[in-house]
């Protein structure tokens, strides 16, 4: 904690200094006023000189950050904080116009930085500015060498809002120059990984370029040191362990995860030593890398012998690469290529049998009783992870969960420092490959505007850890509450989704694309969101309770605003047609919401036969009989529960907002190896 608030000091100095230097450089009174209050020629002359070393020591700054980042476990607000102000001190020295004409490569160099804060936010839009700045900037003095790292981490922007052809060019570009410079050998492997990546997610045999990038590394990587290179390399060979299974070549996918077993078995020592800085390299990384190849392994094995006594599997899974799980050891997700962008999958229903939902416990308590009530509710019948932001809120979660009657075992507890209650966001976009596979999908929330939900946002990382299950990152902007699906085909959004991600630099047609391959949609529904409802989302109106029936509010005055809107929604859901069968649109209450509270009845729950219902005790009851009577027409089999959200939906929110389903995962991994 220490080293950051010093690193955190330094930044703030440095941004002080820079605004100092930056009045310094403006230009002078004219030439015949009697007194001089610019700088003189040699005093200018320090001035430049001090603030170009500034900057390329923030440069440098950034960079050690930006591996710190790739490597830490959980992030932190204190790593927003560090960004956002790399943003301000980078973004006033390109801003400084006499600085574009006495330093344009620092200037260009600064530029290149900046479109990799605004890729790590997510700003796509202002990434791609950036970046190009850059490259033009390089391009026009002739620095072809700072052109061609700069096009790599502009191809991993572009790959990652769905242009794949345009990023494998400029990979194509930048390989050459990089080669014949010979200065970096890892910046060759990182573009031959990336071009081996996009040619794979293209229809193209991307395992060549891979072997190569692997060989790029040299025999460092596999001396059994803890290091950048040799991260890369298990990184790198894991993602050729996945196209060589995808190619049908088991017995090289297993080999190479043979090696990389070896590989972590040879850096053990090192690992186990007390000289290796904890606060860089996580052992536990390691141990988990362990158990994700020792997974793969063994379900190779198990592929390699059904086909050699010719045993197929109904949806066939047991042949599928989609089994393959792992996260990676370095997340440079500025400088490599998104794996997995050509993974489709087909988004779960939340009324399909699930093996767990997750739950929140933590310092917000108006939150505590619903979850008490909840796990009350469905405890037995799916299983229940409950993260406890804190050691004290752990101890709290256990009492009050025994006093309640919940059997321990039905509950895992874990700690996890979220900043926020309402995990429906956060969660997980649950998918299900053709062959049968559990995906999740994980969209990047901490973005500008909410980069204090950092930790919060990668929650589906921390639950991965533990899972045997896939985790795909997605561009998208996507919140939990804003999409729903029926598992075969029909997805409904909110229109916000587009709207946010415009201003990310996601144009429409890859919005429609991406959501066709992390949804498996066939007709999607952009619904506008409740008039002056805050959060943009659709499940505060409307669920799907069965494939091909929605579920959707109807307010007692149909002239109202909303009303008008739910009406309008309905009826176009009604005249829809998914291959070929129309939507079955059924109407429920909506309480009345003139103070200004937004009260709901399809924010609910499906736990595997129990469908948990938002209660209103000032809401008058034979409104939430009728709510009932709704609910067993379209879930004849499943009991109804009503659960009192009269506390938690003031603070904006109510049942489905308060939980993530997490599908259905039949395997597991193994116990859990330690160095």
């Amino acid at each position: 904690m220490q080293r950051k608030k010093l690193f955190l000091a330094t930044l703030v100095f440095a941004f002080g200094t820079w605004a100092a230097v930056s009045f310094a450089l403006r230009p002078s009174s004219p030439p015949d006023t009697a007194d001089r209050d610019g700088p003189s020629e040699g005093e200018f002359g320090h001035l430049h000189e001090f603030s170009t070393t500034l900057m390329s020591q923030m440069r440098s700054d950034h960079r050690d950050f930006v591996l710190r980042m790739a490597r830490k476990a959980d992030p932190s607000i204190d790593d927003s904080i560090f960004v956002q102000n790399f943003l301000r001190s980078f973004t006033h020295f390109t801003q400084d116009k006499n600085l574009s004409s006495l330093v344009p490569e620092e200037v260009g160099a600064v530029h290149h930085h900046l479109g990799m804060l605004h890729a790590y936010n997510g700003d796509y839009r202002s990434a791609e500015q950036n970046l190009n700045k850059s490259i033009n900037i390089a391009v026009r003095d002739g620095d072809v060498l700072a052109a061609a790292h700069t096009k790599n981490t502009l191809a991993c922007v572009l790959a990652s809002i769905g242009k794949p052809q345009r990023a494998l060019e400029l990979l194509q570009e930048a390989l050459p120059i990089l080669r014949k410079s010979q200065s970096d050998s890892i910046a060759v492997a990182i573009v031959l990984r990336n071009i081996g990546v996009l040619q794979h997610a293209t229809g193209i045999d991307g395992t060549a370029s891979l072997k190569s990038s692997i060989s790029q590394l040299g025999d460092e990587a596999g001396m059994g040191h803890v290091g950048l290179v040799s991260d890369l390399s298990i990184d790198f060979k894991m993602i050729l362990c996945k196209q060589l299974w995808s190619q049908g070549d088991l017995a090289g996918a297993r080999s190479v995860c043979g090696e990389v077993r070896d590989d972590l078995t040879a850096m053990a020592p090192e690992i186990r030593g007390t000289t290796l800085r904890k606060d860089v390299v996580s052992p536990n990384q390691y141990a988990n890398a362990r158990r994700f190849v020792k997974y793969n392994l063994t379900t190779l094995i198990n592929q390699i012998r059904a086909q050699q006594t010719e045993i197929k599997s109904d949806d066939g899974s047991l042949q599928s690469s989609d089994a393959w799980v792992w996260r990676p050891l370095l997340k440079l997700r500025t400088e490599l290529v998104p794996n997995d962008s050509a993974l489709t999958a087909t988004m779960k229903a939340e009324f399909e049998p699930q093996s767990s939902l997750t739950l929140a416990w933590g310092m917000r308590q108006w939150t505590h009783q619903a979850t008490l009530d909840i796990a009350k509710a469905i405890h037995g019948k799916v299983g229940l992870i409950v993260l406890a932001d804190n050691d004290e809120s752990l101890a709290e979660a256990r009492s009050e969960f025994t006093a309640a009657n919940i059997p321990a075992a039905d509950v895992q507890f874990r700690v996890y420092q979220f900043e926020s209650p309402w995990f429906r966001d956060a969660g997980p976009i649950v998918g299900e490959t053709a062959s049968g596979n559990t995906i999740w999908f994980d969209s990047q929330l901490a973005r500008e505007g909410a980069l204090e939900r950092c930790a919060f946002d990668a929650i589906p990382q921390f639950l991965s850890r533990s899972e045997a299950v896939g985790l795909v990152d997605t561009a998208l902007y996507v919140e939990g509450g804003a999409v729903l699906s029926d598992g075969q085909g029909l997805t409904a959004c909110s229109s916000w989704i587009f709207d946010r991600n415009r201003e990310l630099g996601i144009e429409d047609a890859q919005i429609v694309s991406e959501l066709r391959r992390i949804a498996g949609t066939k007709i999607l529904a952009p619904l506008e969101p409740l008039d002056g409802e805050s959060t943009g989302h659709i499940d505060l109106f409307m669920t799907i309770p069965a494939p091909r029936t929605i579920v959707i509010g109807q307010y007692k005055d149909a002239d109202s605003t909303n009303g008008k809107l739910l009406d309008e929604h309905a009826n176009r859901l009604a005249k829809a047609q998914v291959d070929g069968d129309k939507i079955n649109v059924v109407r429920v209450p909506m309480p009345e919401n003139s103070d200004g509270v937004m009260r709901t009845y399809t924010n609910v729950i499906y736990a595997n036969g129990i469908l948990l219902v938002p209660s209103y005790p000032d809401v008058d009851q034979s409104i939430e009989q009728e709510v009932e009577r709704v609910y067993r027409s379209v879930l004849p089999n499943w009991k109804i529960k009503f659960i009192d959200c009269s506390q938690i939906v003031r603070k904006g929110g109510a049942l489905h907002c308060l939980v993530s389903n997490l599908g259905y995962i039949d395997e597991k991994l193994p116990s859990k190896a330690t160095f």
